[in-house]
């Protein structure tokens, strides 16, 4: 076939041209390309063969020629050329780097080439100088480190001696209340507390430290994983347990400025200290400097780290702190670490010293058999897009940022799409899109070994527009192994505001919570969470919690299966979902949850969440719901009621007021009764429904499934749990709702097998899939499908390709020949004749001549071919044996993965 599609070819006496490197759009104005490459000069002109050298020169340029009305029809690419480019400030984007709709700005990185943004300082390692001051060597513990132990000044790194490098490790903390000032009541404290605790400058985000693709940490003991406290000795905390706010009959933060007037009376009750389970090497701590050496640990709680300063270790090993806890009782088995305490660096691990403007690096090889060491610096965001519409971003790698690799704010129609995310250490945010912005969205991107991922907060603020959807989305996106530094309260990802989305994504490999929701009018559809919550409790894949003013949320049709195993302090468990402390009326559907060390489904109390259709399996129980909250004078009902008049004036809005009217005087006394519903739910291999009596009492619950046996899935050994109307429980349930389960998770692999035995491309692009394989529609990327009079044309050539004929040419009479064994097609190429079987057709082809190509329609002649054709209104096409290969119903979700590979800009 291949060598009578070449003769065919030549025949036609077509000339292929060497790809023009996608100036071609520019050339006839439609629109503007200009390049930036590593070895490039902002003097340049930014042509392929003149390339700018910065992301802000071209930047800059564009914005000229935005202002000058110079941009093309169809908008301006900024192409990166392959390599790594340092950026060690973040690149501004505002109104004036906006496209148009149907004419963005874009910046990529170009077809077929790597592109990264390192967003850190790159520290050559033959720099680094072997460390032989003995007073430095005598304070090693570990004796074998000083073999291994270099030093490098802060002012070759790049740092600023009044820059912050410490990094306070903590959910919650006293001192974090104290440095960050954390509330009102307590804030005038702050200042006075930083000086008498004699507090280091700390940074917002962590450090992230790496010789060449090897992790470093701060210097700590023990090297990896956890002490314990084998036995508590004093306890001084500033927030008690709610027994001891009884006792002195003051609110929770009136027992903090208590206990803060105590510490900076300088006789506080007690200092906190403890015992540690390996009191035999603690011991050598005692006497020496513990000058901002950390305490990093879960007090109290699973699901919360704390940080304290070290006042002292005693000669038997008793680790006393210099500050409050924020939780208490220290209990028995408490998991902690030490950090930042030089005296214990070993292999695989940094110091800095601040005082004499060092660092130090102690590293397993010779500096010699390393590349560089890699510090993350840059806590601004990469790309700061602020009040910015149209405009994407596209396949490009971003690295090593301690901010948000991509900040969006007040900006409309931004899009993040096929990007790569790493090494990133801002909690929560390796991305965030916020404020007033209107459907911007992250999709088909790789987040891989972050702090945290993405978040989603947009919502308008103005009266009378607060119930606006934004319509801020993530999609088709893998987070995995996220919570590198921050091991409780890192997520995969967030959606909070007010109309937001996240479908198809898949999250995986993380210490604590998979997924936080809250906002309003929000949906997380469609996801898959897995391997998460590792070594927390009181969590779950998904959580939402302490709030009954949320509206409007669908959590529908996730599937959330295989987390850890509850550890730590409280033993309150690990779950699949978690509607937390009174999280109310939300709506829990469809979701498969499967092989959960406890609840499938946890409430926390709550009013008028609905539980629907649900499957759980394998899990160590079904569904459970309490009545916490429902005492009027316990911390849960009060702290609910505070917090809804916090929200001052924003339930007093028209719009707020019509779509959700109880908000405007909520009922408390309805708010705090676990009336919740509980319908068709199927529970397998499970524990029940359990609850709590008056949960029991006041839940609603109607045709839910409890079974030891397979209720009828599609093919449980294979895991397929789909449940559709013609299985044993639908029979039992009325108008129970198939599963969709094969369509939850990420899309990509759904999409690439869709195409394995089909041609599929797109209006306006050069690329095209041929039986899953990625291939070019013809040498000359001008060579384009395109649409005329209505009606979509290919080259000749490629039409073949599509159908999977063979062709052959007959230059006299200017015939093209596509034959099969049940096909004989015959199309004069100059007056459009068409002989099928052996009769000539009523019908000429239109035939079309560009680029010395010859295109004729395409939906004509694969039909005639027997083939059918799908059409999608933003220009896919796919041509394949298979009718409805495709659903605009069904398959958004692929259809949009496969468009957004073909095309180009």
């Amino acid at each position: 076939m291949q060598k009578r599609l070449a003769a065919f070819i030549m025949s036609l006496t077509l000339t292929f041209s060497a790809m023009p490197n996608f100036v071609s759009a520019a050339t006839d104005g439609e629109r503007t390309i200009l390049y930036v490459a590593t070895d490039g000069n902002d003097s340049n002109s930014g042509s392929i063969d003149s390339p700018f050298a910065t992301i802000e020169h071209a930047r800059d340029v564009l914005r000229q020629m935005n202002k000058n009305g110079e941009i093309g029809s169809k908008g301006a690419v900024v192409y990166l050329r392959g390599g790594t480019y340092s950026q060690v400030h973040s690149i501004d984007f505002t109104e004036a780097d906006s496209g148009k709709e149907g004419a963005p700005i874009v910046y990529r990185g170009y077809p077929g080439e790597d592109v990264t943004i390192f967003a850190g300082a790159n520290v050559p390692a033959n720099e680094l100088d072997k460390v032989t001051d003995e007073a430095v060597l005598s304070k090693l513990i570990n004796k074998n480190s000083a073999k291994n132990l270099y030093q490098i000044s802060f002012d070759k790194i790049g740092i600023d001696s009044n820059m912050a490098l410490l990094y306070l490790n903590q959910t919650y903390g006293a001192l974090g209340t104290a440095i960050n000032e954390f509330n009102a009541e307590l804030g005038h404290y702050g200042e006075e507390l930083k000086t008498y605790l004699g507090l280091p400058k700390t940074r917002d985000t962590p450090l992230k430290v790496m010789a060449d693709d090897s992790d470093l940490d701060y210097a700590r003991y023990p090297d990896e994983g956890y002490m314990y406290v084998s036995k508590p000795i004093t306890q001084y905390s500033i927030i008690a347990g709610e027994e001891d706010r009884k006792k002195y009959g003051i609110s929770q933060d009136g027992l903090a400025e208590q206990r803060y007037k105590e510490m900076l009376s300088g006789k506080p009750p007690a200092y906190p200290s403890f015992l540690p389970d390996q009191a035999e090497h603690t011991k050598l701590w005692a006497g020496r400097e513990l000058k901002n050496a950390l305490f990093s640990g879960n007090i109290a709680v699973g699901w919360s780290t704390e940080c304290l300063l070290l006042k002292e270790v005693k000669d038997d090993g008793t680790i006393v702190s210099q500050n409050a806890t924020y939780w208490e009782p220290i209990k028995v088995k408490d998991p902690f670490y030490i950090y930042n305490f030089f005296d214990e660096i070993t292999e695989n691990e940094f110091y800095f010293d601040t005082d004499k403007d060092i660092m130090y690096v102690c590293l397993p090889k010779d500096p010699s058999k390393y590349k560089n060491i890699k510090i993350s610096l840059l806590e601004a965001p990469i790309f700061n897009i602020d009040k910015v519409s149209y405009m994407d971003i596209k396949d490009i790698h971003f690295t090593f940022s301690a901010g948000e690799t991509v900040l969006i704010n007040d900006s409309k129609n931004v899009v993040v799409d096929n990007c790569e995310v790493s090494q990133t250490m801002k909690k929560n945010r390796a991305m965030y899109i916020s404020g007033n912005s209107e459907n911007c969205g992250i999709k088909n991107s790789y987040f891989h070994n972050v702090n945290g991922g993405p978040a989603i907060w947009a919502s308008n603020s103005t009266e009378g527009s607060r119930t606006q959807k934004m319509n801020c989305f993530l999609v088709n996106c893998e987070i995995e192994e996220f919570s590198e530094i921050n091991k409780t309260g890192a997520v995969a990802f967030h959606i909070e505001g007010t109309g937001n989305y996240a479908k198809y994504n898949k999250a995986h490999g993380g210490d604590h919570q998979g997924v936080l929701f809250g906002g309003w009018l929000n949906s997380i559809t469609f996801n898959e969470v897995y391997d998460v919550c590792r070594n927390t409790d009181d969590a779950a894949a998904i959580y939402a919690g302490q709030t009954w003013v949320r509206r409007g949320l669908l959590l529908g049709y996730n599937y959330i299966h295989d987390l850890g195993s509850s550890s730590g302090g409280a033993k309150l468990g690990v779950n699949g979902i978690y509607l937390d402390d009174l999280f109310s009326r939300a709506d829990v559907v469809g979701n498969v949850v499967e092989n959960i060390p406890d609840y499938g489904i946890f409430l926390g109390g709550g009013n008028g969440n609905g539980i629907y259709n649900n499957i759980i399996i394998n899990c160590g129980g079904g569904i459970w719901c309490d009545d916490r909250g429902y005492d009027k004078t316990g911390i849960f009902f009060t702290s609910r009621v505070k917090e809804y008049y916090a929200w001052g004036d924003i339930f007093g809005g028209d719009d707020v007021k019509a779509l959700f009217p109880d908000l405007e005087n909520l009922d408390f006394d309805t708010m705090r009764i676990p009336a919740n519903i509980y319908k068709k739910n199927v529970i397998y291999n499970s524990g029940g429904i359990s609850m709590q009596p008056i949960a029991q009492k006041t839940g609603t619950f109607e045709d839910n499934v409890v079974t030891n046996e397979d209720p009828g899935f599609a093919d449980l050994s294979n895991k397929n749990y789909t449940l559709n109307e013609n299985s044993a429980v639908a029979k039992k349930i009325d108008n129970f709702m198939p599963i969709p389960f094969t369509r939850m998770g990420q899309c990509t692999d759904r999409a690439m097998n869709r195409i394995k035995a089909a041609t599929v491309f797109a209006i306006d692009s050069p690329k095209a899939f041929v039986n899953g394989t990625e291939v070019s529609i013809d040498d000359n990327q001008e060579v384009v499908p395109v649409i005329i009079d209505g009606k979509t044309y290919l080259p000749i050539r490629f039409l073949a390709e599509a159908n999977e004929f063979d062709v052959e040419y007959n230059d006299e009479d200017k015939t093209a020949s596509f034959t099969s064994d049940a096909v004989s097609l015959n199309i004069n190429t100059v007056t459009g004749e068409m002989i099928l079987n052996g009769e000539k057709s009523e019908e000429n082809l239109d035939i079309v001549v560009k680029h010395d190509r010859t295109f004729v329609p395409m939906r004509v002649v694969s039909e005639m071919l027997g083939k059918y054709v799908f059409w999608n209104d933003r220009g896919f096409v796919s041509v394949s044996s298979i009718d409805q290969l495709f659903s605009d119903k069904n398959d958004d979700e692929i259809i949009d993965y496969i468009f957004n590979k073909l095309y180009i800009y």
